[in-house]
């Protein structure tokens, strides 16, 4: 069964959603390929995050450069490299891939190709979704759809309508809630043991951005600054974006920058020594695009989690809700209440944290992989098309896993 996954990177995305789908994007392409039924052949951007990566795992790929030139060559390197491919499934991931993927389609064979888009965390910029782009979407067979929101912003434009072509009654399809694989990497954190006397460390995880909770975080440290019953305590925020200065001013106008401090944007590593040296972690945003990252790294690293109870939280956590302690979203006296709560109930951290990592076990990205796989099979049966074991070729120690030159403008 040939795959062809096309994630060339959208360079208007923030940092966590690129990190986010260039990591899906390897896991998926690994489990098709270490499963022996699946041949997946993978299109990235040059100099972007898959890259490296991809030759790294000696993982057949193509880069491309950036303007349409480059991408027009891809697509006509494509043709020629699946010219001998009798059935094709193209499954692009993210806006930046949409129109590569139609284009292979419309040069290859009739009825030979099924085309598939997947958007994990964002929809389509609203500007995109009009006239022919969206024309180029609606093309597609399936849609994969990260999340309710992202499904929903979808169906406001007629695109949740019944193809024959494809994989179901309808076209978009809603993809299980899934851990990232940076929080899958902090499964091996052992988190510090708060005691008595000790400063009581808070971890949040997240982009600067709005509706990130930040500015809510700094309004329940004011309220626990009135209290005199509560040990040393210390909010760590790590995590860039546009509204690093205005989260800074507000804490210092509420008089608490010596409670606050903002680390910046930090990689696997160092979040792994980070939440380490954490009592708890915190997850107070309400936006429908949040990353992955923001509510499974501390539930990964063995920490009880304070999260808002907002759409995008309660659909992750459905079948989990007892694995975090929720507050009522946008309420900085609920979120200052649980912050409380935690620091005083050792036995309720220990629990939250037992629970956290169980529910983070149950959604790891391999077995997400695995199902989507399972989809994809399924999908090429109904066709009529037989999926059978791809011979697997030893990698030769002169290449570096390229089956490919660069397409570059």
């Amino acid at each position: 069964m040939r795959c062809l996954l096309l994630a060339l990177e959208n360079t208007g995305a923030s940092l966590l959603e690129r990190r986010m789908e260039a990591r899906m994007v390897l896991t998926v392409a690994r489990v098709m390929r270490d499963g022996g039924r699946m041949a997946p052949f993978v299109v990235c951007s040059r100099g972007g995050m898959l890259e490296d990566a991809l030759r790294a795992q000696k993982m057949p790929h193509l880069v491309v450069g950036t303007g349409f030139s480059a991408e027009a060559l891809a697509a006509l390197r494509l043709r020629w490299h699946c010219r001998h491919w009798r059935g094709l499934l193209i499954q692009t991931f993210g806006q930046a891939s949409v129109s590569l993927g139609n284009t292979v389609r419309r040069l290859r064979p009739k009825g030979t190709t099924l085309l598939a888009h997947a958007f994990l965390m964002s929809p389509p910029s609203r500007n995109l979704l009009q006239g022919r782009w969206l024309r180029t979407l609606a093309a597609g067979d399936c849609i994969l759809c990260g999340s309710g929101h992202v499904r929903d912003r979808l169906a406001e434009h007629q695109i949740d309508v019944q193809t024959p072509q494809g994989p179901s009654e309808r076209r978009l399809r809603l993809l299980p809630p899934c851990v990232d694989g940076e929080s899958a990497r902090l499964l091996d954190v052992t988190p510090a043991a708060a005691g008595a006397g000790e400063r009581f460390i808070f971890c949040m995880r997240e982009s600067l951005l709005p509706r990130s909770g930040a500015t809510l975080v700094t309004r329940a440290m004011a309220a626990l600054w009135q209290r005199t019953d509560l040990p040393p305590w210390e909010v760590r925020l790590y995590g860039g974006g546009d509204r690093f200065t205005e989260v800074f001013e507000e804490a210092r106008a509420l008089g608490v920058t010596s409670r606050l401090s903002l680390l910046g944007d930090q990689d696997c590593d160092v979040m792994k020594t980070a939440l380490g040296q954490a009592h708890a972690f915190l997850v107070p945003g309400s936006s429908p695009e949040e990353a992955p990252v923001t509510l499974w790294a501390g539930p990964a690293a063995g920490l009880p989690a304070i999260v808002s109870r907002g759409p995008l939280h309660e659909e992750r956590l459905r079948g989990c809700e007892d694995a975090v302690l929720f507050f009522d979203e946008g309420n900085p006296q609920a979120l200052a209440e649980a912050m409380i709560t935690l620091m005083h109930e050792a036995p309720l951290r220990r629990e939250l944290a037992l629970r956290g990592r169980k529910a983070v076990l149950r959604h790891l990205p391999d077995d997400a992989a695995r199902e989507l796989c399972a989809f994809f099979e399924s999908w090429y049966t109904r066709r009529g098309w037989v999926v059978q074991p791809e011979p697997v070729a030893a990698p030769s120690k002169e290449k570096s896993g390229d089956d490919t030159p660069s397409a570059d403008s």
